[in-house]
């Protein structure tokens, strides 16, 4: 989503955040020319970027916290500093939260204008920015099936569309503050209570400060929208939420859940129901074992399409790459489960799913896993066709994760053979394998042996030269190790894979 925030803001903003992400890249002195010829523009123009920048960044420590320093310096360039409480994604959410662009959809998502031509007036802006700010607008918000009514000064499309972009929105621009401003209008610590309410009810253990966050990002947008009378209609995606009995002592999740919806005078079942299916796409509510249990039971009893698509899964999956161990696999059905709700919660809602949420880069390193999901993906079609498979590229991104975090690509991946035969005590060979070892974990299956195991090793790692003058697949490496060496090795084991 930040990426395509960026891509609808002003492209002199652009440019400032271009500059920010290739100076934060280490802590170093930048020159102008290296930053020019980084952006294809002059060293002139390059200079007033670099001075806007200065000036963006004085701004932020006074409005916020001083967690940044960019030092300039005649012959040398820029340097930015940051504060190791900060990114540089903080800078970049300040630049985005003053750019128009952005500042439109913030009023349309949370102000109140009669319509755009009094959006105009008040904020002094002509009538041709705001059209061509709307069509910029349109092309993310078009992502989830919206789109913006300049006569009413409000976005057209289904109120669960409208909330899940705010959320994404909200928690792209604003989650490394401690609450926006366009959440004033519901107080935090109101919303915070809340959420332990239903923590403590459901004895869920504590949940990391993060998803605690989010939760409440989540619950504030339901009570926002809802103080504006925009209640959001799930009857068709009730079908995934069991309505709980009671049993003996066992929490009951729906009444919880209506308890705070109530204490904000909300007493709409739909709105409880919409919240509730939130809850049950994020992992904290599964730390509950009873409600956990409810929910998989629910699913089964009713064969739905989501725990029928997560059956098949483990199916074809341990029949194909390895079988899960007992211990794994409780955890490992209910991340796919939760993957596959996902899925089929935005296939029901309309938005381009794998466009506004999968990473882009995941399936570019992982090439090889990439194509064996895929596979499992066909091979799941062909034998049940459930719409939500057509998500093939969040769904081959859902699975990798699980193989990787199972260690199973030492099983997949071809044994790889490595002798380290160096001068170095036996302490700095030590750090040398574990050292290798982590770094190539996700790529190859490397093992170390010693000079007596019987068979050839694939590759030698040695101190000295010419120690091996016969051997085809030799490396001399130096300790600490270093890139040069890495790199070397990787050549290798591409060649060995």
């Amino acid at each position: 989503m930040k990426s395509k925030l960026i891509k609808i803001s002003d492209s002199k903003n652009q440019v400032l955040i271009d500059i920010l992400h290739i100076i934060s890249e280490s802590e170093r002195w930048y020159s102008l020319k290296e930053i020019a010829s980084a952006i294809n523009l002059s060293d002139r123009s390059s200079q007033r970027y670099v001075n806007q920048l200065y000036d963006i960044v004085i701004s932020y420590n006074n409005e916020k916290k001083n967690f940044f320093s960019l030092l300039m310096k005649k012959n040398h360039g820029i340097k930015l500093l940051i504060n190791s409480q900060a990114n540089v994604e903080f800078l970049v959410n300040y630049i985005l939260e003053e750019d128009e662009n952005i500042k439109l959809l913030t009023a349309l998502l949370f102000k109140d204008y009669e319509t755009m031509v009094d959006y105009a007036n008040q904020n002094f802006l002509c009538t041709y920015s705001i059209n061509q700010a709307c069509i910029k607008c349109n092309n993310i918000l078009s992502l989830f099936s919206l789109k913006i009514d300049k006569k009413n000064f409000e976005l057209n499309g289904s109120e669960s569309n409208i909330r899940i972009f705010i959320y994404n929105f909200c928690w792209s621009l604003y989650n490394s503050e401690s609450w926006p401003e366009c959440f004033e209008i519901v107080s935090c610590h109101e919303v915070e209570s809340d959420i332990l309410y239903l923590t403590e009810a459901l004895s869920i253990p504590i949940i990391n400060p993060i998803k605690l966050k989010k939760i409440m990002y989540c619950l504030t947008i339901f009570l926002i929208r809802c103080n504006k009378k925009k209640i959001v209609l799930s009857e068709n995606l009730r079908r995934n939420v069991p309505i709980y009995m009671n049993e003996s002592d066992n929490p009951v999740l729906i009444d919880i859940v209506s308890n705070i919806f109530n204490k904000h005078s909300i007493y709409n079942q739909d709105e409880i129901y919409s919240f509730i299916l939130y809850l049950l796409c994020g992992s904290g509510i599964y730390r509950s074992p009873y409600i956990k249990r409810n929910i998989l039971e629910y699913h089964n009893k009713i064969n739905s399409e989501v725990f029928q698509a997560t059956i098949l899964f483990f199916n074809i999956f341990q029949k194909n790459i390895s079988m899960i161990s007992e211990e794994d696999f409780d955890t490992s059905f209910e991340f796919i489960f939760r993957s596959h709700l996902k899925v089929s919660m935005y296939l029901e809602l309309n938005i381009e799913f794998e466009k506004t949420y999968f990473s882009d880069d995941t399936l570019d390193n992982y090439v090889i896993y990439s194509n064996k999901m895929k596979e499992i993906i066909e091979m799941m079609k062909n034998q049940q066709d459930l719409i939500l498979f057509k998500e093939v590229i969040y769904l081959s991104q859902r699975y990798i994760m699980l193989f990787l975090s199972l260690d199973f690509q030492k099983n997949y991946n071809k044994l790889i053979s490595i002798k380290l035969d160096t001068d170095y005590p036996s302490v700095y060979e030590d750090f040398i394998k574990k050292y290798i070892r982590d770094y190539f974990k996700y790529d190859y299956n490397l093992i170390f042996i010693d000079n007596n195991y019987y068979q050839k090793p694939d590759l030698i790692l040695n101190s000295l030269p010419e120690s091996y003058l016969y051997e085809q697949r030799v490396i001399n490496i130096t300790y600490p190790i270093c890139d040069r060496d890495l790199e070397k090795i990787q050549i290798i084991l591409d060649d060995l894979k």
